[in-house]
């Protein structure tokens, strides 16, 4: 009596499945590393907008005789809004040798972003559900960033005459 073992050259469903879940986590790694680097492509945007900004900003001050705390600036070529959309404007500060650029609706996580990788402003503030906190790098508190889906203004207030 002859016995026949077939030799099969197939994979297993045990192997099938390992193979799958390897798919599975690094397409989840590299979804999150997209979505991060998304997020500080918009921030190093933002950022880059705002300081092209208070170059024109700085100049105007310059010009001016006697600033008015609240003053609009005009933004001219920059227009109302930033390259990635969010709304602009520049006023004069309260303390009338700086001026304030406030951003308006940013995403909560391009403000945490933000706060945490840039530092070039005399200081930031954060408005969000209607209050302001002022970010500390010591500290480094994000969670004025708030819990929503976006903060109702970031304000950045620079120095009328730029530190050499």
């Amino acid at each position: 009596m002859k016995v026949c073992l077939s030799h099969e050259s197939g994979r297993s469903m045990v192997e099938m499945l390992g193979v799958l879940a390897i798919m599975g986590v690094i397409s989840i790694a590299m979804i999150t590393g997209y979505n991060v680097a998304f997020l500080r492509y918009r921030a190093g945007e933002l950022m880059d907008d705002i300081s092209l900004r208070s170059i024109s900003y700085v100049h105007q001050m310059e010009l001016m005789d006697h600033p008015v705390s609240g003053q609009l600036l005009n933004s001219g070529e920059f227009g109302a809004k930033t390259r990635i959309g969010y709304p602009a404007k520049a006023r004069v500060a309260t303390n009338t040798d700086h001026f304030e650029v406030i951003v308006e609706s940013v995403n909560k996580d391009v403000c945490e972003m933000v706060l945490t990788n840039y530092t070039h402003p005399i200081a930031m503030r954060v408005k969000a559900g209607g209050s302001t906190a002022d970010y500390n790098k010591e500290t480094d508190n994000t969670t004025i960033c708030g819990t929503g889906e976006t903060v109702d203004e970031m304000i950045f207030e620079f120095s009328k005459k730029f530190e050499r």
